[in-house]
């Protein structure tokens, strides 16, 4: 069995650790929806163009999501 998709999600090291947040803790749904995860904050450019490399642009379902890879085939 593989895995086809799967999910990230990048959050700002000060706002996980300021919200007692771990890797592959499980988030309560509070927890996504209250905590203010990019205000005044920006993924680092050479950040960006890593995922980029491994991963472009895909076309996404609203404007305000960035879809990588293709939703028609293995994502």
């Amino acid at each position: 069995m593989a895995v086809w998709q799967f999910q990230v999600e990048l959050v700002p090291k000060a706002v996980a650790e300021a919200n007692s947040l771990r890797a592959g803790m499980v988030l309560t749904e509070e927890q996504r929806e209250s905590i203010v995860w990019w205000r005044d904050r920006r993924l680092p450019v050479t950040l960006l163009r890593d995922v980029e490399k491994m991963l472009p642009s895909g076309k996404p379902w609203s404007k305000d999501l960035e879809v990588r890879g293709s939703l028609d085939t293995s994502c």
